[in-house]
């Protein structure tokens, strides 16, 4: 029984992991200088206090993968993106910002941990 358990909980876990990177990638088309103002202004908030920035730019929008992905390679942050009401893990990762979207994809809030 535990172990059924453990495993349907693992599964679930999985596919919720899974559905996380469901960022929308049609924006791949975006330009760079668009997606390098974004990255600047992550790296303006960390220099200013050090503390997780939440670019308020991203309420109302959906995010890119161009954008995610220059924030995750040129900045100490990472980014996790789920719908609100998903299953995520409660785990508290002090430098990862966390980007919820409602149905469409569009970010809702944004908050650090």
């Amino acid at each position: 029984m535990l172990r059924k358990n453990c495993t349907l909980i693992f599964t679930t876990l999985l596919l919720c992991a899974c559905a996380e990177s469901d960022v929308q990638s049609s924006a791949q088309s975006a330009s760079g200088s668009a997606s390098q103002s974004v990255v600047e202004t992550f790296k303006m908030v960390t220099t200013q206090n050090g503390d997780c920035p939440t670019p308020q730019i991203w309420i109302g929008e959906k995010p890119d993968m161009i954008t995610l992905d220059k924030i995750r390679d040129e900045t100490p942050w990472t980014y996790r993106v789920y719908q609100k009401g998903d299953m995520i893990t409660m785990d508290y990762v002090a430098t990862r910002i966390n980007l919820v979207t409602d149905e469409s994809g569009i970010v809702t809030d944004i908050h650090c941990g």
